[in-house]
């Protein structure tokens, strides 16, 4: 999701006064609502619908979520994520011009009647971001800087981050470090961690944040340090607040995961540590 935001910000600077909406998973929503380059957010509810099952009461919030969208007339939908899933709604929502790469992953390029040059996803010349701003590019939007748009941070996640920064030694540097993802094939090993923390402590403010689901993996990694000179934050702050922590710090440490993603769009160094 965050990958994808310099595509808004190009389409934008190109279509001024264009209707933009985002379809978007309930669990990735909150990064775009309020966001002031789009006007209109279509939050798909996954969760509940799973949680509902295949039942007649989920075919009509289905079949009235895709009759919200042809309602709007879209004249173009892209398909940045370019799964089968994303490909059937782009088809489903009834835009007339449907714009992704040939080729995708899942067949899900059998929904698109305008493909870009086929690319392997995995390349490593070939950036995300690249490849999605290959679609505003064709567009005719200006590709010619990366900007992030993130949504704004109010007074009151400022005033938590404040809060919680309170005690923190201002004139040293502050690394945040984000030792949690959910896929456990990206995770760093844990005494690396905890060896990272060691090195970082004496000369840095140390920060750990992630969910409350992390806070065993982060009290297992400073069990195993000899140092108690950190703050760990999991659990305490939302997407706002984290923002605002970002913002704060000088450096981020992470795995291949969100907040790496979030740290890189707030313009801070985002260092992606890899087993």
């Amino acid at each position: 999701m965050i990958h994808s935001l310099p595509v808004l910000h190009a389409l934008r600077k190109k279509f001024p006064n264009a209707y933009i909406g985002w379809l978007v998973e309930d669990k990735a929503a909150e990064i775009l609502i309020n966001n002031p380059l789009i006007d209109q957010v279509y939050v798909l509810p996954k969760k509940k619908w799973k949680s509902q099952g295949l039942t007649l009461e989920t075919c009509k919030e289905f079949h009235n979520f895709i009759k919200i969208l042809r309602n709007e007339k879209f004249d173009i939908a892209i398909d940045l994520q370019e799964l089968f899933k994303s490909g059937t709604l782009t088809y489903l929502s009834g835009a007339k011009r449907r714009i992704a790469h040939a080729k995708t992953r899942e067949f899900a390029d059998i929904f698109i009647n305008e493909k870009l040059k086929a690319h392997d996803i995995f390349d490593p010349n070939k950036p995300v971001i690249e490849r999605y701003l290959e679609v505003a590019q064709y567009l005719g939007a200006p590709i010619d800087e990366v900007i992030f748009s993130l949504p704004p941070v109010n007074d009151k996640a400022k005033n938590h981050i404040d809060n919680l920064l309170n005690n923190i030694d201002k004139n040293k540097p502050t690394v945040v470090l984000v030792p949690a993802t959910t896929w456990p094939s990206k995770h760093w090993l844990e005494n690396y961690w905890s060896e990272l923390l060691d090195k970082l402590a004496p000369d840095n403010n140390v920060i750990f944040t992630g969910s409350a689901q992390d806070v065993d993996l982060i009290n297992r990694i400073t069990s195993k340090a000899s140092t108690n000179d950190y703050l760990s934050l999991a659990g305490k702050t939302n997407l706002f607040e984290l923002i605002e922590l970002f913002n704060r710090s000088d450096i981020v440490i992470a795995p291949d995961t969100g907040p790496a993603y979030i740290a890189n769009a707030t313009s801070k160094p985002a260092i992606i540590m890899v087993s």
